[in-house]
Protein backbone atom coordinates (compact mmCIF):
# COMPACT_ATOMS: atom_id res chain seq x y z
CA UNK A 1 0.00 0.00 0.00
CA UNK A 2 1.20 3.30 -1.15
CA UNK A 3 1.47 5.71 1.78
CA UNK A 4 1.97 9.41 1.14
CA UNK A 5 3.43 11.63 4.03
CA UNK A 6 4.67 15.48 4.38
CA UNK A 7 8.49 14.91 3.72
CA UNK A 8 8.24 11.32 2.59
CA UNK A 9 5.98 8.15 0.75
CA UNK A 10 7.09 4.35 1.01
CA UNK A 11 4.84 1.33 -0.52
CA UNK A 12 6.24 -1.12 3.03
CA UNK A 13 6.05 -3.99 0.92
CA UNK A 14 8.38 -6.67 3.43
CA UNK A 15 7.85 -10.33 4.49
CA UNK A 16 6.17 -10.90 7.88
CA UNK A 17 9.77 -11.91 9.09
CA UNK A 18 10.89 -7.93 9.01
CA UNK A 19 11.02 -5.82 12.36
CA UNK A 20 12.07 -2.65 13.06
CA UNK A 21 11.58 -0.07 16.06
CA UNK A 22 10.82 3.27 16.20
CA UNK A 23 13.12 5.18 19.66
CA UNK A 24 11.28 7.83 22.11
CA UNK A 25 13.61 10.14 23.50
CA UNK A 26 14.53 11.78 27.10
CA UNK A 27 15.37 15.08 27.77
CA UNK A 28 19.40 14.71 27.27
CA UNK A 29 19.00 12.92 24.53
CA UNK A 30 19.84 16.19 22.14
CA UNK A 31 22.83 16.61 24.27
CA UNK A 32 24.01 13.09 23.26
CA UNK A 33 27.34 12.22 20.71
CA UNK A 34 25.01 9.80 18.53
CA UNK A 35 21.86 8.77 19.05
CA UNK A 36 18.93 6.99 17.29
CA UNK A 37 15.37 7.45 15.65
CA UNK A 38 14.91 3.96 14.10
CA UNK A 39 16.17 0.95 13.14
CA UNK A 40 15.24 -2.22 11.50
CA UNK A 41 15.90 -5.69 9.24
CA UNK A 42 14.06 -5.47 6.09
CA UNK A 43 12.99 -8.57 3.98
CA UNK A 44 11.95 -6.41 0.96
CA UNK A 45 10.14 -7.94 -1.73
CA UNK A 46 9.61 -6.30 -5.25
CA UNK A 47 7.32 -3.39 -4.78
CA UNK A 48 8.98 -1.97 -1.42
CA UNK A 49 10.29 1.45 -2.26
CA UNK A 50 10.69 4.51 -0.12
CA UNK A 51 11.07 8.33 -1.22
CA UNK A 52 12.53 10.38 1.67
CA UNK A 53 12.52 14.14 0.63
CA UNK A 54 13.84 16.46 3.76
CA UNK A 55 14.17 14.40 7.13
CA UNK A 56 16.40 14.51 9.56
CA UNK A 57 19.89 12.35 10.86
CA UNK A 58 22.10 10.18 8.88
CA UNK A 59 20.73 7.01 7.61
CA UNK A 60 22.92 3.45 7.36
CA UNK A 61 21.48 0.75 4.68
CA UNK A 62 23.25 -2.24 5.02
CA UNK A 63 22.15 -5.00 2.16
CA UNK A 64 22.76 -8.80 3.47
CA UNK A 65 21.05 -10.29 0.23
CA UNK A 66 19.46 -9.23 -3.15
CA UNK A 67 19.84 -6.26 -4.10
CA UNK A 68 18.50 -2.06 -4.30
CA UNK A 69 18.32 0.96 -5.87
CA UNK A 70 19.41 4.10 -4.25
CA UNK A 71 18.30 7.52 -6.09
CA UNK A 72 20.43 10.25 -4.79
CA UNK A 73 22.31 13.11 -6.66
CA UNK A 74 20.91 13.09 -9.73
CA UNK A 75 22.49 9.17 -9.86
CA UNK A 76 21.62 5.52 -9.79
CA UNK A 77 23.43 3.12 -6.83
CA UNK A 78 22.86 -0.26 -6.98
CA UNK A 79 23.19 -1.63 -3.29
CA UNK A 80 24.56 -5.09 -3.62
CA UNK A 81 25.12 -7.54 -0.82
CA UNK A 82 27.91 -6.73 1.86
CA UNK A 83 27.08 -2.83 0.42
CA UNK A 84 26.80 -0.07 2.81
CA UNK A 85 25.70 3.43 2.47
CA UNK A 86 25.57 6.42 4.69
CA UNK A 87 23.24 8.81 3.47
CA UNK A 88 22.63 12.84 4.93
CA UNK A 89 18.29 12.71 4.80
CA UNK A 90 18.70 16.29 4.47
CA UNK A 91 19.30 15.44 0.88
CA UNK A 92 16.56 14.01 -1.19
CA UNK A 93 16.93 10.57 -1.87
CA UNK A 94 15.02 7.25 -2.82
CA UNK A 95 15.70 3.48 -2.81
CA UNK A 96 13.67 0.83 -4.14
CA UNK A 97 14.18 -3.27 -4.51
CA UNK A 98 15.84 -3.85 -7.66
CA UNK A 99 14.66 -7.19 -8.83
CA UNK A 100 12.56 -9.34 -6.89
CA UNK A 101 13.80 -9.44 -2.93
CA UNK A 102 16.41 -7.18 -1.03
CA UNK A 103 17.12 -7.68 2.44
CA UNK A 104 18.54 -4.95 4.47
CA UNK A 105 19.33 -3.48 8.11
CA UNK A 106 18.89 0.50 8.21
CA UNK A 107 20.01 2.78 11.27
CA UNK A 108 18.77 6.35 11.15
CA UNK A 109 20.22 8.64 13.54
CA UNK A 110 21.77 12.23 15.02
CA UNK A 111 23.76 13.78 17.82
CA UNK A 112 26.28 16.01 18.27
CA UNK A 113 29.14 14.20 16.21
CA UNK A 114 26.59 12.85 13.69
CA UNK A 115 28.01 15.69 11.00
CA UNK A 116 32.26 14.74 11.81
CA UNK A 117 31.66 11.17 11.09
CA UNK A 118 29.08 11.59 7.84
CA UNK A 119 32.28 13.68 6.29
CA UNK A 120 35.32 11.60 7.35
CA UNK A 121 33.32 8.71 6.04
CA UNK A 122 31.13 10.68 2.87
CA UNK A 123 33.82 12.78 1.64
CA UNK A 124 34.99 13.76 -0.67
CA UNK A 125 32.07 12.42 -2.28
CA UNK A 126 29.44 9.71 -2.12
CA UNK A 127 29.64 6.41 -2.46
CA UNK A 128 28.69 2.94 -1.79
CA UNK A 129 31.40 1.02 0.67
CA UNK A 130 32.09 -2.51 -0.19
CA UNK A 131 33.58 -4.70 2.72
CA UNK A 132 34.99 -8.13 2.92
CA UNK A 133 33.80 -8.84 6.79
CA UNK A 134 30.62 -6.77 7.57
CA UNK A 135 30.07 -9.01 10.91
CA UNK A 136 30.39 -6.06 13.05
CA UNK A 137 27.74 -4.09 11.23
CA UNK A 138 25.18 -6.32 11.48
CA UNK A 139 26.12 -7.02 15.01
CA UNK A 140 25.46 -3.32 15.82
CA UNK A 141 22.23 -2.71 14.26
CA UNK A 142 21.37 -5.89 15.72
CA UNK A 143 21.90 -4.38 19.08
CA UNK A 144 20.66 -1.62 18.37
CA UNK A 145 17.18 -2.78 17.84
CA UNK A 146 17.23 -5.02 20.87
CA UNK A 147 17.32 -2.24 23.23
CA UNK A 148 14.36 -0.23 22.28
CA UNK A 149 13.27 -2.03 25.37
CA UNK A 150 15.45 -0.22 27.35
CA UNK A 151 13.90 3.14 29.44
CA UNK A 152 15.59 6.03 30.24
CA UNK A 153 19.13 7.70 29.85
CA UNK A 154 20.47 4.97 30.29
CA UNK A 155 19.02 3.62 26.98
CA UNK A 156 20.66 6.87 25.07
CA UNK A 157 24.02 5.62 26.78
CA UNK A 158 24.06 2.24 25.34
CA UNK A 159 22.68 3.86 22.00
CA UNK A 160 25.63 5.90 21.55
CA UNK A 161 28.10 3.41 22.34
CA UNK A 162 26.67 0.74 19.67
CA UNK A 163 27.03 3.97 17.11
CA UNK A 164 30.08 5.17 17.66
CA UNK A 165 31.92 1.43 17.55
CA UNK A 166 29.39 1.36 14.14
CA UNK A 167 30.64 4.22 12.81
CA UNK A 168 34.21 3.77 13.78
CA UNK A 169 34.47 0.50 12.09
CA UNK A 170 32.55 1.56 8.73
CA UNK A 171 35.23 4.71 9.14
CA UNK A 172 38.45 2.65 9.32
CA UNK A 173 37.16 0.00 7.06
CA UNK A 174 36.60 2.09 4.13
CA UNK A 175 39.81 3.91 4.65
CA UNK A 176 41.62 0.25 4.37
CA UNK A 177 39.86 -0.34 1.66
CA UNK A 178 39.23 2.70 -0.25
CA UNK A 179 40.40 2.57 -4.34
CA UNK A 180 42.40 5.17 -5.38
CA UNK A 181 41.38 6.17 -8.75
CA UNK A 182 43.99 7.61 -10.95
CA UNK A 183 44.27 11.01 -12.87
CA UNK A 184 43.48 8.85 -16.02
CA UNK A 185 40.48 6.91 -14.46
CA UNK A 186 38.99 10.33 -13.13
CA UNK A 187 39.44 12.02 -16.18
CA UNK A 188 37.55 9.05 -17.94
CA UNK A 189 34.41 8.68 -15.74
CA UNK A 190 34.68 12.89 -16.20
CA UNK A 191 34.62 12.26 -19.98
CA UNK A 192 31.42 9.88 -20.05
CA UNK A 193 29.37 12.12 -17.85
CA UNK A 194 29.50 15.26 -19.94
CA UNK A 195 28.62 13.26 -22.67
CA UNK A 196 25.43 11.93 -21.26
CA UNK A 197 24.97 15.51 -19.66
CA UNK A 198 25.36 16.98 -23.43
CA UNK A 199 23.32 14.48 -25.46
CA UNK A 200 21.29 13.32 -23.02
CA UNK A 201 17.87 14.33 -25.95
CA UNK A 202 19.66 11.90 -28.36
CA UNK A 203 19.53 8.35 -29.13
CA UNK A 204 22.81 7.47 -28.01
CA UNK A 205 24.09 4.18 -27.03
CA UNK A 206 27.17 2.37 -24.67
CA UNK A 207 29.20 1.86 -28.40
CA UNK A 208 28.68 5.48 -28.64
CA UNK A 209 30.11 6.52 -25.31
CA UNK A 210 32.63 4.23 -25.63
CA UNK A 211 34.10 5.22 -29.26
CA UNK A 212 33.62 8.88 -27.67
CA UNK A 213 36.64 8.11 -25.11
CA UNK A 214 38.12 5.43 -26.99
CA UNK A 215 38.09 2.54 -24.68
CA UNK A 216 36.25 -1.02 -25.45
CA UNK A 217 33.08 -1.27 -24.23
CA UNK A 218 33.36 -4.16 -21.60
CA UNK A 219 36.39 -2.16 -20.43
CA UNK A 220 34.45 0.82 -19.61
CA UNK A 221 31.70 -0.63 -18.21
CA UNK A 222 33.11 -2.40 -15.38
CA UNK A 223 36.12 1.02 -15.11
CA UNK A 224 32.52 3.15 -14.88
CA UNK A 225 30.64 0.67 -12.40
CA UNK A 226 33.80 -0.28 -10.23
CA UNK A 227 34.27 3.34 -9.72
CA UNK A 228 31.09 4.77 -9.32
CA UNK A 229 29.03 2.16 -7.58
CA UNK A 230 26.48 2.37 -10.86
CA UNK A 231 26.19 1.80 -14.27
CA UNK A 232 25.93 3.96 -17.77
CA UNK A 233 22.87 3.40 -18.41
CA UNK A 234 21.76 3.83 -14.81
CA UNK A 235 23.33 7.29 -15.53
CA UNK A 236 22.07 8.21 -18.84
CA UNK A 237 18.63 6.97 -17.06
CA UNK A 238 18.19 9.25 -13.63
CA UNK A 239 19.49 12.03 -15.66
CA UNK A 240 16.95 12.20 -18.58
CA UNK A 241 14.04 11.19 -16.01
CA UNK A 242 15.38 14.34 -13.60
CA UNK A 243 15.16 16.34 -16.93
CA UNK A 244 11.38 15.09 -17.52
CA UNK A 245 10.74 16.28 -13.77
CA UNK A 246 11.92 19.68 -14.90
CA UNK A 247 9.39 19.73 -18.16
CA UNK A 248 6.50 18.26 -16.15
CA UNK A 249 6.76 21.12 -13.16
CA UNK A 250 7.92 23.85 -15.58
CA UNK A 251 6.09 23.10 -18.70
CA UNK A 252 2.64 22.49 -20.20
CA UNK A 253 4.25 20.17 -22.51
CA UNK A 254 2.54 16.52 -23.28
CA UNK A 255 4.25 13.64 -22.31
CA UNK A 256 5.02 12.16 -25.14
CA UNK A 257 6.57 15.40 -26.24
CA UNK A 258 8.71 15.40 -22.93
CA UNK A 259 9.44 11.62 -24.21
CA UNK A 260 10.90 13.07 -27.35
CA UNK A 261 12.76 15.98 -25.79
CA UNK A 262 14.96 13.75 -23.24
CA UNK A 263 15.93 10.61 -25.08
CA UNK A 264 13.07 8.21 -25.28
CA UNK A 265 12.21 7.00 -28.57
CA UNK A 266 8.52 6.07 -27.34
CA UNK A 267 6.07 7.78 -24.86
CA UNK A 268 5.07 3.81 -23.37
CA UNK A 269 8.74 3.90 -22.66
CA UNK A 270 9.20 7.00 -20.99
CA UNK A 271 6.25 6.26 -19.06
CA UNK A 272 7.14 2.73 -17.78
CA UNK A 273 10.79 3.83 -16.65
CA UNK A 274 9.51 6.93 -15.06
CA UNK A 275 6.97 5.11 -13.36
CA UNK A 276 9.41 2.29 -12.27
CA UNK A 277 12.22 5.13 -10.89
CA UNK A 278 10.03 7.50 -9.14
CA UNK A 279 7.08 4.91 -8.41
CA UNK A 280 4.09 7.58 -9.77
CA UNK A 281 3.71 7.94 -13.42
CA UNK A 282 4.41 11.57 -15.55
CA UNK A 283 1.01 12.27 -15.06
CA UNK A 284 0.52 11.85 -11.16
CA UNK A 285 3.88 13.78 -10.73
CA UNK A 286 2.74 16.66 -12.33
CA UNK A 287 -0.63 16.93 -10.92
CA UNK A 288 1.16 16.02 -7.17
CA UNK A 289 3.74 19.30 -7.98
Amino acid sequence: MNVKEANREYNLDISEDSYSTIFYFSEKTDSMPFFSYCSGHFFCNQNYYTVNRVLEGYLIIYTIRGCGLLDIYNKTYTLDANSVVLIDCDIPHSYRTKDDTWELYYLRFAGKAAETYYTMISAPEFRVLHFKSTDNIRTCIEHNINISFIAGIRSSFIQNKIITDLLTDILLNCNASEKRIDDSTKETLKAVDQFIFKNYQSAISLDDIAEHVHLNVNYLSRLYKTNTGTTIHETLLTYRINKAKDLLINTDLKIADIAEQVGFQSASTFIRCFKKQVQMNPLAYRQCM
